[in-house]
């Protein structure tokens, strides 16, 4: 049974070692072989708009052989896209080169010419990823599908297992893609955004404001949190950052906070 409760590490499935997998996780050897041989391939990205975790499609496109024809990436997609119902939003989200630059320490996964940054590519839920492998003819269909239905049970199971602080963490990463995305960069607008996210959360979360937490000399409690309190605070950021970048109006996430998480503790009086 895995341990929840004594560890400090923050597992990934980039870094996480075959050993781990088996012996923490609970993975087959030959699982454990299925992610270290593919996941360089097959990242899993994080896009704030609205999927938690995906597969860039157009890399996935190439690992199938290139169904269609070279040059003939949007024409598939599209086809899979009818073909499978996908909606937009909850299978898939658009994104562009540009977008992915903005992400701290985020690279393009295939350097190929796709003429410049506005060029339009995708993302797809881990699950619609294992569609899109049916759909392919050939052995590599079936040996991505089985990465993904690995990968998917294994990040689960990260989750469950990596402390609420570092989860809060990923967190805070969604929310500044998110922000810079809609903002169009890191400017005053974007961070007062982010801001304006933080406080809301604390409020929910601790029952003061981070302006109070700074007054008392913790300018940023969700890093000294502990036990409870931490978990409750990322169960708040959790709900408010996943309603936001959703598309939810932040008057509407406040009534919802106001009520999943009503505020205990009065404000303090600040001049």
């Amino acid at each position: 049974m895995m341990n929840t409760t004594t560890n400090n590490n923050h597992y990934s499935i980039e870094t996480v070692s075959k050993p781990v997998l088996v012996k923490t996780f609970g993975l087959t050897e030959a699982n454990a072989k299925l992610i270290h041989k593919h996941r360089k391939t097959f990242q899993m990205i994080y896009d704030a708009e609205s999927l938690d975790t995906g597969i860039d499609v157009r890399t996935l496109w190439n690992e199938l052989g290139k169904p269609e024809g070279d040059s003939q990436f949007n024409r598939w997609f599209t086809k899979q896209i009818a073909d499978l119902l996908l909606v937009q939003g909850i299978d898939y989200e658009p994104y562009t080169l540009l977008d992915k630059m903005v992400e701290q320490n985020a690279e393009p996964q295939v350097k190929d010419n796709r003429g410049g940054h506005n060029k339009k590519d995708y993302i797809v839920t881990v699950s619609t990823a294992k569609e899109l492998c049916l759909t392919a003819k050939g052995e590599a269909g079936k040996a991505y599908r089985q990465y993904f239905i690995a990968a998917e049970k294994l990040l689960r199971k990260l989750d469950s297992y990596n402390p609420p602080r570092l989860l809060s963490k990923d967190n805070q990463k969604k929310l500044r893609h998110y922000a810079a995305k809609t903002y169009k960069g890191f400017n005053d607008t974007s961070k007062q955004f982010i801001a304006s996210i933080n406080s809301l959360v604390c409020l929910h979360a601790t029952g003061k404001r981070p302006r109070q937490w700074e007054k008392e000399g913790n300018p940023n409690p969700q890093n000294w949190l502990e036990g409870a309190a931490m978990a409750k605070y990322h169960q708040v950021q959790e709900v408010t950052i996943k309603a936001i970048t959703a598309g939810t109006d932040i008057e509407t996430v406040k009534d919802s906070l106001r009520v999943l998480f009503p505020v205990e503790v009065v404000e303090d009086a600040i001049a």
